[in-house]
């Protein structure tokens, strides 16, 4: 499923978009100064089950914890953020070369989910990692 069929999400004009498949798009920050983006985001799109989105929120985001993102030995839980009206789980680790941030949410009928997951070089700090792709995510909004 594309993420326009269920959702939107606007970045600045000097950013990249990129659809790899039906469910997989990738926001790139603008290039630095040596000519490469020091980070971008992977946005997927998943089938669930369906039903209530407050519980598949908290379903989907305990099985990334505990599965996709299991091997972070940093890996932190952050408090559920709300962006216009839709409910996301937060998760910030490392590596040893990026920054991550991923938000994750489910469509109000909680037939899919949406995940962004950010990941940023660590030749810029996280402070400032965030504040190139922080600004993009108040924009998200579900249809």
């Amino acid at each position: 499923m594309p993420l326009e069929d269920v959702a939107e999400i606007s970045v600045p004009p000097d950013w990249s978009v990129k659809s790899s498949t039906d469910a997989l798009d990738t926001l790139s920050a603008p290039k630095d100064a040596i000519g490469f983006p020091p980070g971008s985001a992977t946005v997927g799109v998943g089938n669930l089950a369906g039903g209530n989105q407050a519980e598949e929120l908290e379903w989907v985001a305990k099985h990334a914890m505990e599965n996709d993102y299991s091997g972070y030995a940093n890996l932190k839980r952050l408090p559920n953020e709300t962006i216009n009206g839709t409910p996301f789980y937060r998760f910030q680790y490392e590596s040893d070369a990026y920054w991550f941030d991923a938000y994750g949410t489910v469509t109000p009928d909680g037939e899919y989910n949406i995940v962004f997951e950010w990941q940023f070089d660590k030749t810029i700090s996280r402070k400032q990692a965030e504040a190139i792709w922080r600004p993009v995510m108040p924009t998200f909004k579900m249809l």
